[in-house]
């Protein structure tokens, strides 16, 4: 018995019941949307579900696996083209899954920032030592201070200074939370457009004619390109975060954190571009998917880096 119920082009939502009424001797394997074009295979008009991998974060699995589904998810988001060849246009959306996986990224981002601002303290708290002081703390008590109290106002730990005339002076160290607030939370105009980049690139996308006119595109297919497409600014978070533990680190850094930074505006560019791409190609399957995902993205990145420029020029200069 052939379930008719949902039988709609995966790409733009025709009902594709009467072509399937219209069908005497046989059901045939391949056709075409009458109403866009789009090449497609009646097995996945009659089941949606068909061809999920069990590696995707969609796939329904026990919470258990959810780590598992993460790696393999993201192991594979490192090659687009890869990818969106995996995940087809007719595979349901499952938007908890889908909002898991911000979530997730956004909580792993958090936990390698903060064991980036321990390790930055720890080396701190050598090199005072290095310069005379004495503490009762050891590298293993400050590193877990730190990491297990990420905002804590705290002092992290106390110092002893020997006087040149005989004596000492004690002093305590910076909280924790002044490293946060001068390491990560100074830079959130950047930040904040880095993370809205997915966002006006869909928005931008969704606003191009070829989307919406020519291929029909539907809203939330544009979506689930953008919500996977959070790899991408969380991976630009880091790499710019390794610009600033390094020159934290290292006194003075080989390689300046504003390189690192510059190198990650370039990588956000041009990894934004190829996920576009791969996803016009592979997953939307629209034609000219270059010059459609040039468009986008082109469009996408200048709304975001522009309030940046304007958010650092008014709170610099005021």
């Amino acid at each position: 018995m052939i379930d008719r119920t949902n039988a709609k082009c995966p790409r733009c939502g025709y009902d594709m019941r009467g072509v399937i009424d219209s069908w005497t001797a046989a059901c045939p394997i391949e056709g075409a949307c009458s109403e866009c074009g789009l090449a497609l295979r009646w097995r996945d008009v009659l089941h949606p579900a068909y061809g999920i991998a069990a590696w995707c974060v969609e796939a329904r699995r026990s919470p258990v696996a959810w780590p598992a589904q993460l790696m393999g998810t993201l192991s594979r988001a490192a090659r687009p083209c890869r990818f969106w060849s995996l995940v087809a246009l007719h595979q349901p959306i499952r938007w908890p899954r889908l909002m898991a996986l911000v979530l997730s990224l956004a909580v792993t981002t958090l936990v390698l920032l903060d064991l980036a601002t321990a390790a930055i303290v720890v080396a701190d708290h050598r090199d005072v030592q290095t310069r005379g002081a004495t503490s009762t703390a050891t590298d293993a008590d400050v590193f877990a201070q730190v990491a297990m109290n990420p905002f804590s106002a705290n002092p992290v730990a106390g110092y002893v200074y020997p006087r040149a005339r005989g004596g000492t002076r004690t002093v305590v160290g910076l909280a924790t939370r002044d490293y946060w607030t001068g390491l990560w939370l100074a830079r959130w105009p950047f930040t904040l457009g880095v993370l809205a980049t997915p966002l006006t690139t869909a928005i931008a996308f969704g606003a191009l004619p070829v989307a919406r006119r020519r291929a029909r595109v539907q809203p939330q297919h544009i979506a689930r390109v953008a919500l996977y497409g959070y790899v991408v600014p969380f991976a630009v978070l880091l790499v710019a975060a390794a610009g600033s533990t390094w020159s934290a680190l290292l006194h003075p850094p080989i390689v300046r954190p504003h390189v690192l930074h510059a190198v990650a505006l370039l990588f956000l560019g041009v990894a934004t571009l190829a996920w576009w791409f791969a996803a016009v190609r592979g997953y939307l399957r629209m034609e000219r998917s270059l010059a459609v995902a040039a468009s986008a993205t082109s469009i996408g990145l200048m709304i975001p880096l522009a309030a940046v420029a304007a958010a650092w020029y008014l709170l610099s200069w005021g």
